[in-house]
């Protein structure tokens, strides 16, 4: 009998294992995560279970204890990897921080596997040594085609380091059915400029009815860059649907309409996306963009002020500010505020434009040329700089070197729309034969445009040169787009220089027809083609 009350003892005096565990994951389930991390230190401690310590982990980092959870993360990793345990830990470590136990930890696992050796390189990646990251990387590749954490951080590696062929050389070679790595495929494709391969995968997502808010938002706005507002009205109402009661979605959606010019909807979206969230400076901001697109302009200052007073170190804030104040009128009051600005946030080129907007207003020539020179010394890159030097240069009879300005404009032109804008300012300044040969390499490229075809005429018009090619060109222009009086203007002006002068009086008449009769150049055109004729000028 003494033998068998032992025996019982020891059974009902033993761990219960299979019950503490149950109450462990029932206070997982109801969110408990305090009793459930003690079940589990029990567990840990009686049975020596590393999936007790994996669990420990998870639930003190849930509880925002990151000291206890790295620690025993930390212990966890040195006996056993886990992929989560791993992460959980990378995200709770501080920017800056000395990861090199972390990387002593998990250096045996890399030596031991490839395909391991991808958490070695993302402590690398972590630390912002990117090539070093990049040769871990690059084992790890061929382990991990299909796991997003692996997929993002490579093409956000190539991205950093600009190694673009690369990049896009492993995004074509991406073969997937998961909806996440489709969207980071599309994604990176956009960010390298490739829109149209970005806007062709997630069209194809969007029909197999990927409902994630993240890609929505890429997708509405990548429509919206592309012009095709109508195709982006269905996915922000499929966003409205999902997050009636979002503020940021209410407001990315209003951003939607803003762009397409539908000013009532996106005020409309702005002012739900207000009252959701009271104090976001955003709001606030394009609420004025809005109300200034609707023409009411002190409404617009209003809400640029809060904004402001919210956020008064952003400079996109504080530079809006200021040209609402010029558009208003109010150039001193802009100016007091740019001066203000220069002190509080440093000079930047944008804010020497605005200066120099504001110094044109007040007519005061050399002040407004000399800031817009400093505002394209700050910013030799950007193209419009010079379009506005070379713009008010012209208005303002300063003599410059204009075709020295036009050829350092043009080897700033990346697009070929930004090429096509240099030819056309020169134009402005009866630079048509610099003008002419820009347009020339375009046509030869293949680009078909009747503003291009119509330009291109009229400058070779100007400077009588193959007049039989003008005409070809401008009826090329006329045929996409017959009405329009400035191109039968520049057909009528082509016919008067050869001498065709019945056409030409036909054709200049029907300009004035369809919209040009205050047009100053068809005036002088009709002017010359009716003495021409002999024709009274009345």
């Amino acid at each position: 009998m003494w033998v068998k009350f032992v025996i019982l003892l020891s059974v009902f005096g033993a761990f219960d294992t299979t019950s503490s565990e149950m109450m462990m994951n029932y206070y997982e389930s109801t969110g408990d995560f305090v009793n459930a991390l003690e079940e589990a230190k029990s567990l840990y401690q009686n049975t020596g279970d590393f999936f007790y310590l994996r669990k420990m982990v998870l639930y003190a980092m849930r509880l925002g204890n990151v000291s206890d959870g790295i620690r025993w993360g930390f212990d966890y990793l040195d006996k056993e990897f886990d992929h989560d345990v791993f992460f959980l830990i990378v995200g709770k470590l501080k920017e800056g921080q000395d990861l090199s136990k972390f990387r002593d930890i998990i250096k045996k696992y890399s030596n031991l596997n490839d395909s391991l050796s991808f958490y070695e390189g993302y402590l690398y990646y972590v630390e912002r040594d990117y090539e070093e990251a990049l040769t871990y990387f690059e084992r790890a590749k061929p382990y991990f085609s299909n796991l997003p954490v692996f997929v993002s951080s490579y093409l956000d590696l190539l991205l950093k380091l600009r190694k673009i062929d690369l990049l896009e050389n492993y995004l074509n070679s991406i073969n997937t059915d998961l909806p996440q790595l489709k969207f980071l495929r599309g994604l990176y494709y956009k960010l390298i400029g490739l829109n149209d391969s970005a806007l062709l995968i997630f069209k194809g997502l969007y029909k197999e009815d990927f409902r994630d808010s993240g890609f929505l938002k890429v997708y509405m706005q990548s429509l919206d860059e592309a012009g095709k507002y109508e195709e982006a009205d269905s996915v922000a109402e499929k966003l409205k649907k999902m997050m009636p009661f979002s503020w940021e979605i209410r407001k990315r959606v209003g951003l939607h309409y803003l762009n397409r010019g539908d000013y009532a909807s996106a005020l409309s979206e702005f002012l739900v996306a207000s009252g959701l969230q009271e104090g976001d400076p955003d709001v606030h901001y394009y609420l004025s963009r809005t109300l200034y697109a609707l023409g009411t302009i002190q409404d617009a200052l209003k809400e640029i002020e809060k904004a402001v007073k919210l956020n008064p170190y952003s400079r996109e804030y504080v530079y809006y500010r200021i040209f609402l104040l010029l558009s208003a009128g109010r150039s001193d009051e802009a100016l007091r505020h740019i001066y203000i600005t220069e002190r509080n946030l440093g000079g930047e080129s944008y804010l020497f434009y605005l200066k120099a907007e504001a110094f044109r207003r007040k007519e005061d020539k050399e002040n407004a040329y000399r800031n817009y020179l400093k505002a394209l010394e700050l910013d030799s890159l950007n193209l419009k700089r010079y379009l506005d030097l070379l713009e008010y240069a012209k208005v303002a009879n300063i003599d410059i070197n204009f075709k020295e300005y036009l050829n350092r404009a043009l080897s700033v032109a990346r697009e070929r729309i930004d090429s096509i804008n240099v030819a056309y300012i020169a134009m402005e300044l009866k630079e048509f034969e610099f003008a002419i040969n820009i347009m020339e390499k375009m046509v030869e490229a293949g680009y078909e445009d009747p503003l291009l075809y119509n330009n291109l005429a009229y400058a070779l018009c100007e400077v009588d040169k193959d007049l039989e090619r003008a005409l070809y060109l401008v009826e090329e222009a006329l045929r996409a787009e017959g009405d329009d009086y400035h191109f039968l203007d520049t057909k009528a002006w082509i016919l008067f220089k050869m001498g065709r002068i019945d056409e030409s009086l036909m054709f200049i008449e029907e300009a004035i027809q369809k919209g040009g009769a205050e047009d100053p150049e068809v005036k002088i055109h009709y002017k010359l083609i009716k003495k021409a004729k002999g024709l009274s000028d009345e």
